[in-house]
């Protein structure tokens, strides 16, 4: 079987606390195979200044002058990247070390592949475990690096942007591949998109973007995105 490369997309905003767990976990994974890991600092400091003073295989890191939100950092990131394939991946989450040998099992004919997780809570530092079973996550999968372009990339939002994109192409009629084996550990607190009060799921933006998808959904017309172009600075 031949060796694919993979260009792992990291963007990161006040997760200065768990980032050096997920990129060890993802050097931990990928170290056998060809990667990259690109990190995007969307203008968070305190993570500029870790990241400063460590150094992980493979790992380069930017820095965005202005908060962009985390689908921009990502967008820009794509371009930067060298690989066959992307996998999009949260600095708050933890990959297992199997994830990088089963994405090679299949990624040779799949151009698409989503992720099941298990998740756990994180509160004053303790952490739960649960399983999910049949869940997987929307905003981590791996993608033929020229099949996210063929379709430009994420919209500029805030949150759910991962949603839309993951509708847009299956509109458009582009099947996924589910790897059967939880392949991370999901994160949940309060500061990530999904849990803070401000892009929570009855939080009044990602309302205003559901209302959008669904409009869309109803209509079929799913419009490529623009993409917003930022500068970013490598550390």
């Amino acid at each position: 079987m031949s060796e694919n490369s993979y260009s792992i997309i990291i963007p990161t905003y006040n997760n200065f606390k768990f980032i050096d767990e997920c990129l060890n976990s993802v050097v931990k994974s990928f170290k056998n195979r060809d990667y990259e890991i690109l990190v995007g600092i969307d203008n968070c400091p305190k993570t500029r200044k870790l990241l400063l003073s460590k150094s992980y295989q493979n790992t380069k890191a930017y820095w965005s002058n202005a908060n962009v939100g985390p689908f921009t950092i990502k967008n820009n990131l794509v371009q930067i990247a060298k690989n066959d394939y992307l996998v999009f991946f949260d600095s708050d989450d933890i990959m297992y070390e199997s994830c990088a040998a089963e994405l090679h099992n299949v990624s040779s004919n799949k151009r698409y592949i989503r992720f099941k997780y298990d998740q756990f809570m994180h509160s004053k530092g303790q952490s739960s475990k649960s399983l999910c079973g049949l869940s997987f996550a929307e905003g981590v999968f791996c993608i033929e690096s020229a099949l996210f372009k063929e379709y430009v990339g994420f919209m500029p939002w805030r949150c759910a942007a991962d949603s839309e994109f993951y509708l847009r192409l299956r509109n458009m009629g582009e099947d996924y591949t589910v790897i059967g084996e939880p392949l991370f550990l999901r994160r949940l607190h309060g500061d990530n998109l999904t849990m803070s009060q401000d892009t929570n799921h009855v939080s009044v933006i990602r309302k205003g973007y559901i209302e959008i998808i669904n409009s869309r959904s109803a209509s079929g017309q799913w419009d490529n995105p623009e993409i917003h172009k930022i500068e970013l600075e490598l550390l």
